[in-house]
């Protein structure tokens, strides 16, 4: 049989283009006008008060008598008496030299007479920091702190919205380290970290020559914690980061680490050191406090029935969240379910449906961190 005669090579064939890949639809972002911010948060997002209620919190009675006083000088505008050497000063001068002394310093000198009062009255920041954040200068009277913090701490700290540790919007004062947080880092994380004296006494090594320099806390008996557990017992409580700091210990932002508390009993005593703060606005001069979101939270709650608490932490942290006013419009904006509640009620006036609870004994076991993380307990 003959052999068939050899082909002729194939000329290369040229490279084909690659195919196009069919790209997933982008999510358009919900469009929110302007004039639509103020009644989105009031209908899709409030403010949740068993936060504030779980810290060192006065009840709105409890300043009726003096916030009125406490912000404003005497109906009389004339006084015999003065300030002595400090009437030589001009009022800007005066006003400085207020706003770099402690609070309670301050406060004392404004008790001395009419004359005292009308000037301290006078300043911006005095006026702003009572108004807005009294619930806080009670509690520093109350504990002695207010020796230590100066009104300029003060003011900067209420108009500083940022939880220090973590960036995420801040409503609370950890009073002994003096620095703005969240809910979630004011329960974990070891920079705000608060323990008896007695306990870092041993712990440290401390002796009598280090007491002086040693910032102290005697907590105020109350309730404390999601739970509403009464702690009747008066602690004297410091900082261990002053601690360390005080006995050469290297700090916690040196080493590196974002160290979580090692127990239950160290977040139930941040609490017992702690106050809510809202943020003031320089530009609104009004002030603000975190927002939670209704859909998300009403969806957990549903989702936690379903699943028997099978993902009980990841939803009690979830529900944990806590917005800005511009950081919850963009979460309004990719959250589909506060999209539709929205929707739902946009022609109807006033709140959304009240949230139901999550049942408490199928989400995780009486003391879990993560349930006091998140604050579940009562609407």
């Amino acid at each position: 049989m003959a052999a068939l005669p050899p082909q002729p090579p194939q000329p290369p064939q040229p490279p084909q283009p690659p195919q196009p890949q069919a790209s997933k639809p982008r999510r358009v972002r919900y469009p929110v006008r302007e004039d639509q911010v103020d009644a989105i948060i009031e209908k899709v997002a409030y403010h949740r008060h068993e936060f504030c209620r779980s810290l060192i919190w006065f009840p709105p009675d409890t300043h009726k008598e003096i916030r009125h006083s406490i912000a404003t000088p005497f109906q009389r505008t004339f006084s015999e008496l003065g300030v002595g050497t400090l009437d030589r000063l001009p009022l800007e001068l005066l006003h400085d030299v207020f706003y770099r002394l402690d609070m309670f310093s301050l406060f004392r000198f404004r008790q001395a007479n009419l004359r005292a009062r009308q000037l301290v009255d006078s300043s911006y920041e005095y006026r702003t920091v009572v108004t807005y954040g009294l619930n806080l200068l009670c509690a520093l009277l109350r504990t002695q702190l207010a020796n230590y913090i100066r009104l300029s701490d003060f003011y900067d700290a209420l108009c500083y919205r940022y939880c220090t540790l973590c960036h995420n919007f801040g409503g609370f004062m950890s009073l002994l380290p003096w620095r703005r947080c969240c809910f979630q880092c004011l329960h974990s994380r070891a920079e705000v970290k608060t323990q008896t004296l007695a306990s870092a006494w041993r712990e440290y090594d401390l002796n009598r020559s280090h007491l002086p320099a040693l910032v102290s806390f005697k907590t105020i008996p109350g309730v404390y914690a999601m739970e509403r557990d009464k702690d009747t017992a008066i602690m004297l409580l410091v900082a261990t980061t002053h601690v360390q700091r005080l006995v050469g210990h290297p700090p916690l932002e040196t080493l590196g680490t974002t160290d979580q508390m090692t127990s239950e009993r160290d977040a139930r005593l941040g609490y017992l050191t702690s106050c809510a703060l809202p943020h003031f606005d320089k530009k609104t001069r009004k002030a603000f406090y975190g927002l939670s979101c209704v859909a998300c939270d009403r969806d957990l709650a549903d989702e936690s029935r379903r699943q028997g608490g099978q993902q009980a932490e990841r939803m009690v942290r979830a529900r944990g969240q806590v917005f800005g006013k511009m950081t919850f419009i963009r979460h309004f904006r990719k959250c589909a379910k506060a999209q539709r509640l929205w929707e739902s009620t946009e022609e109807r006036v006033g709140r959304p449906p009240a949230l139901s609870p999550i049942p408490r004994e199928r989400m995780v076991t009486p003391g879990s961190e993560a349930r006091r993380a998140a604050g579940i307990s009562y609407y």
